[in-house]
């Protein structure tokens, strides 16, 4: 892992150019360019809040109010927008850029990790919009919030591994690319986002082995974090930290090994 990130701190100005060049051309000819970054989750956030809160009145923790679970939802919904986003649109980074790959000297790798960090950096934008909400709601914002950069972090890391793994299957196998958004759309409704994971750990027709597979869902860890973070205003416990750090180390690992294996035959297969 540690190799990886040294890559992408070698590579930090070609990255930084990327990311900015994904980011203005996603807004390119749009007449309210960043206010979609806005809009966005905060419609999904209204959707999702009417369906699951309103009327088939699911409470995100006991006692919750229709508020308290919006703004539940919204923690897990921001962080997994921009976790989907990237690894859909990066799966395919490699060869959409088939001109850049022909290039003898270009750092490859840089392609499908511009993707997750543009789509982080659109996140961040709807954690601004936690962060009001939760001073609305709350009135005061925990210190539990340095804690933060941590878990973007480490977001990167898992996000990224992912991204280098599929993108690199994907210029062998081009129908990668519908296997993850199907595997994606699962992954959704696998993990607690509009609804308490106790209604998964709590329900007695289910079998103990689903119980134990969904447990070990990395983005259940994810969201835990961010909404400890931002919803119980405290650091999350060492041992969610740690399964999801060890998780995304794994991630990274498989990826940045499987991509250098493969990206000498890119260039003849895009």
């Amino acid at each position: 892992m540690l190799s990886a990130l040294k890559y992408y701190h070698r590579h930090r100005n070609l990255l930084y150019n990327f990311v900015i060049r994904d980011l203005r051309g996603k807004y390119a000819g749009s007449s309210f360019g960043l206010f979609w970054a806005v809009a966005q989750p905060l419609i999904f956030l209204l959707v999702y809040t009417l369906v699951f809160s309103v009327i088939l009145k699911i409470q995100m923790k006991p006692g919750a109010n229709t508020l308290d679970s919006a703004l539940l939802i919204f923690c897990g919904m921001v962080p997994w927008i921009a976790f989907a986003e990237g690894l859909q649109r990066s799966t395919t980074s490699i060869v959409d850029n088939a001109n850049l790959i022909k290039k003898v000297a270009f750092p490859a790798a840089i392609l499908p990790a511009h993707i997750v960090i543009s789509s982080m950096l659109n996140m961040v934008i709807g954690m601004a919009i936690i962060v009001a909400a939760v001073l609305v709601l709350k009135g005061s914002i925990s210190a539990a919030l340095l804690f933060l950069p941590v878990i973007l972090l480490l977001q990167f890391v898992f996000t990224a591994g992912l991204a280098l793994l599929f993108s690199s299957v994907n210029v062998f196998f081009r129908d990668t690319t519908h296997i993850v958004n199907m595997l994606v759309m699962l992954w959704m409704f696998c993990t607690p986002i509009f609804y308490p994971a106790e209604m998964i750990y709590g329900n007695a027709d289910l079998p103990a082995v689903f119980k134990l597979l969904y447990s070990a869902n990395p983005t259940a860890l994810l969201l835990t974090a961010y909404r400890d973070i931002f919803y119980n205003g405290i650091i999350p416990p060492l041992r969610v930290t740690g399964v999801f750090a060890l998780i995304a180390a794994l991630a990274m690992l498989a990826g940045y090994l499987t991509f250098r294996k493969a990206q000498w035959k890119f260039a003849d297969l895009v």
